[in-house]
């Protein structure tokens, strides 16, 4: 009867501590789990602060130089294809601003037209937008063709629609022009009746 009752004892001592075993297995799967979601996290978290305080401590200057110094080309080259006539030679960073060349000539942003600030400030925006590695896959635009002519409006939406479908992005773009709406709609509604939307908004 002892060694019945040593036996018993000795099988729920060992069942305890199965169960033990089982639950910190589990916690450290769990530790593990939270550890590896955390990480990337933890990791993008540093790099915004860095670049935080970096801003912080020189007003963004170098920080601005430098991604004019790595994209500048890809600037012009999307400002090339959305705005006609090329009048301009060249586009520049220099001395803390953007100058745009005819030939020789240097011209401030404060000194080309309304629709050729907007131009560039898409291609900035665009630029901006394919360097975001972990944002969402969208893009966002809010009536930017207000002061474009029509046929630079027409050149911009031949870019749009080829950027969208090489890169693979989703566009919400609103607009209160009924004929650029139209204009939109046809370029767009090759994509199918899933893919492309159209929603209209009245007060």
């Amino acid at each position: 009867m002892y060694v019945l009752e040593e036996n018993i004892k000795s099988l729920r001592d060992s069942e305890n501590r199965q169960k033990e075993l089982q639950r910190v297995i589990k916690e450290m799967e769990d530790a593990k789990s939270f550890i590896s979601e955390n990480t990337l996290k933890h990791t993008r978290l540093k790099k915004a602060v860095e670049v935080l305080q970096e801003l912080k401590s020189n007003d963004g200057e170098s920080v601005l130089a430098d991604y004019f110094d790595k994209n500048l080309k890809e600037i012009k080259d999307i400002f090339k294809t959305i705005h006609a006539p090329q009048e301009f030679t060249d586009l520049k960073f220099e001395n803390k601003r953007l100058v745009l060349y005819k030939n020789e000539d240097k011209h401030s942003v404060s000194q080309i037209s309304t629709g050729q600030r907007a131009a560039l400030v898409i291609s900035i925006f665009i630029s901006l937008n394919r360097k975001l590695k972990n944002g969402p896959n969208i893009i966002i635009f809010d009536d930017p063709v207000t002061f474009i002519d029509d046929f630079n409006a027409l050149s911009f939406l031949d870019f749009l629609r080829y950027f969208i479908v090489k890169e693979n992005k989703q566009i919400f773009f609103a607009t209160a022009n009924k004929k650029f709406s139209t204009l939109f709609r046809k370029k767009f509604e090759f994509l199918g009746e899933g893919v492309f939307k159209e929603f209209e908004l009245k007060r």
